[in-house]
């Protein structure tokens, strides 16, 4: 990135090539005031950036919040980072930048689910830090590129660890969804007899069962419901293996605001 000669940053510029003349409003909010002192230092001196307001605690936090447009707050001064996130945007429009001396992944991830835009960690240099205010103000996310990759590892094994969402499929035993992804292919009774050596009593009794457990009033509904987002997979599954595992989802996530999206929306941008 370009630097002015005396370690400023240059003035964001808008689409039709001017610079933009509004200053952006920071308030600073740490409790320790040798470093708060020094975050001021520099942001003071960044063309087109103000320090509005400092504090020192958690109601100082929404205070300085209510006439500044970015807020950077060390996180540690919170009770509840989300609550104080949700707390600050009842008050006001300011985008909070959260500061760490360490990475916590779970402050981090609380904090961007509750609507933090970014989070850096104290170590980072002047002009990063300038450049994650201006960030923060244009609408975007910034995380520090130091723990990027760790957030999006972490997201990564929270959702494979993740159980599946309550599905009534999960009701089925396993030779009810053997019987229940014949039935959704098609097949008659007496076929799916021969297919799984029952007898076609045997095959009335199971599809019964299934269309209560499914809620389902016939083979029609059923079908629609195998198809409308949820398929049998191919393969069978042995025994006591959650018939779940051997659906494949195929609608989007129920929960856009999930961990994984939520870093990837941050260091990607929106």
């Amino acid at each position: 990135m370009d630097t002015l000669h005396d370690g400023r940053l240059p003035a964001t510029r808008s689409t039709n090539g001017t610079s933009s003349c509004a200053s952006i409003r920071v308030a600073i909010v740490d409790d320790n005031p040798l470093f708060r002192a020094g975050v001021v230092h520099v942001l003071k001196v960044q063309r087109a950036i103000t320090v509005v307001a400092e504090g020192n605690s958690e109601s100082d936090a929404l205070r300085c919040s209510a006439n500044a447009d970015v807020l950077i707050l060390d996180a540690r001064i919170a009770t509840s980072v989300p609550h104080l996130m949700r707390s600050i945007a009842r008050r006001s429009s300011a985008k909070a930048l959260l500061f760490a001396t360490s990475l916590d992944v779970e402050q981090a991830f609380a904090g961007f689910a509750a609507g933090a835009r970014g989070y850096i960690l104290k170590q980072i240099s002047g002009l990063e830090l300038v450049e994650a205010v201006r960030a923060v103000h244009r609408g975007e996310g910034y995380v520090s590129p130091t723990v990027a990759a760790t957030l999006l590892t972490n997201a990564t094994l929270v959702q494979r660890a993740k159980p599946a969402s309550a599905s009534p499929l999960d009701q089925l035993t396993f030779r009810e969804g053997e019987i229940f992804r014949l039935l959704a292919a098609g097949q008659k009774n007496g076929e799916i007899g021969q297919r799984l050596a029952l007898t076609e009593k045997s095959v009335k009794r199971y599809v019964t069962s299934i269309f209560e457990k499914l809620q389902v009033r016939n083979r029609v509904e059923a079908a629609m419901l195998s198809r409308s987002g949820q398929t049998p997979s191919n393969g069978r599954t042995e025994p006591g293996t959650s018939l779940r595992a051997r659906f494949v989802t195929t609608s989007p996530s129920d929960n856009p605001d999930s961990k994984s999206s939520v870093v990837d929306r941050i260091v990607t941008g929106p």
